[in-house]
């Protein structure tokens, strides 16, 4: 399903705005009172968008479009106004406790929000709303999603296939990733087997799995392409520990970045946390360009199994960069005084840059 409403702004549209978003949040079958708030919520944004997008006086469009695509539910509320400070807003929406925006609460109303810069030709605010709704703790028994044990006895020598993730093979994933990480995993969708298999199926992500000798899923890797551009995320890596040690995690990360050279990518990163330093060795074994570390980017309560178990502080990650193409000379535009190490950072990636100098304004002192 797709709709688009256009609309000037002008106040009196508000009450055409309200009768286009309920009949269309009525037929998705979300409970009336998630329905209800979500309305509150997509009007509000419209409302400020007629209110304050233009200077006064001035008539533009806003644009309302509501999206479902295999359980994933998207509403953009876009104007062509005044720009903004995109990354305020962005730090606004985001920080502290607030649960509110116009007034309305989003804590358990929506999955994602974010407001999207377009520039000289506006913003707009982003609605996700997943209508898979039932995780993987609540349709499976308490023996598959049992927490891995640390004393795991290793499973016996065996062949593994490694390959695309089936449709199918969701649930297993799901059960995976839970075993795993238990609850505290950062990015929920990972918990919900439709949301895996909808996702696969649209190509926002690529799961790779391994399979044991009873073709059961013991190991996932998935390119996340959740953002456009050139690059992709490779990450949701997990192996079942009686499967270990047997170099299933190179592997999936080999199936991986076959599958990332089809997509016409300059390359992929890849976070690994610096509680595990597994996984910052293989991204180096597999020729990974160490370019940041990010510091508390995971929540404390994000667990390991097996170790690290119980985090101190919230969890700081590495960057790695790995090149998918052979990196072209940038130029790049910066101060005297940042040169050098900007030259160093991007010698470090295996990548050149030179250096413009900027213009000088005509009548300008030096």
């Amino acid at each position: 399903m797709q709709l688009e409403l256009v609309l000037n702004n002008e106040p009196r549209v508000l009450s055409s705005v309200r009768a286009f978003t309920h009949e269309t949040l009525d037929q998705l079958g979300l409970p009336p009172a998630t329905a209800q708030e979500l309305e509150k919520l997509v009007i509000g944004a419209v409302q400020n968008a007629i209110e304050h997008a233009y200077p006064d006086g001035d008539e533009g469009a806003i644009k309302l479009t509501i999206t479902e695509k295999q359980g994933k539910l998207e509403i953009l509320v876009r104007d062509y106004g005044v720009p903004q400070n995109i990354v305020l807003l962005e730090q606004q929406l985001h920080a502290g406790p607030s649960t509110t925006l116009f007034g309305s609460p989003t804590a358990g109303v929506v999955d994602e929000m974010h407001w999207l810069a377009f520039g000289p030709e506006g913003k707009a605010l982003q609605i996700v709303k997943w209508l898979h709704v039932t995780s993987i703790a609540e349709q499976a028994d308490a023996k598959t999603i049992a927490p891995f044990r640390d004393d795991t006895p290793i499973a016996p020598e065996q062949q593994y296939v490694v390959g695309r993730m089936a449709a199918s093979e969701a649930v297993e994933v799901s059960q995976l990733m839970y075993r795993a990480y238990g609850n505290s995993y950062f990015n929920p969708d990972v918990y919900y087997p439709q949301r895996v298999a909808a996702q696969n199926a649209n190509g926002s992500v690529i799961s790779i799995v391994a399979r044991d000798a009873k073709s059961s899923v013991v190991g996932h890797c998935a390119l996340e392409l959740n953002q456009a551009g050139p690059v992709a995320e490779l990450g949701q890596a997990v192996v079942d520990p009686a499967h270990r040690g047997r170099g299933l995690l190179d592997r999936l990360k080999e199936e991986t970045v076959k599958e990332a050279a089809q997509l016409n990518l300059i390359g992929w990163y890849a976070d690994a946390v610096a509680v595990h330093t597994l996984t910052q060795k293989s991204n180096a074994n597999h020729g990974g360009h160490l370019t940041g570390v990010n510091l508390g980017i995971s929540p404390k309560k994000e667990a390991f199994r097996g170790f690290g178990a119980e985090q101190p502080q919230r969890v700081t990650c590495v960057l790695y960069f790995h090149w998918l193409t052979k990196p072209v000379v940038r130029t790049v535009c910066a101060p005297t005084r940042h040169r050098e190490i900007i030259s160093a950072i991007y010698e470090n990636c295996n990548a050149r840059c030179s250096s413009a100098r900027r213009p000088r304004l005509r009548g300008m002192a030096r």
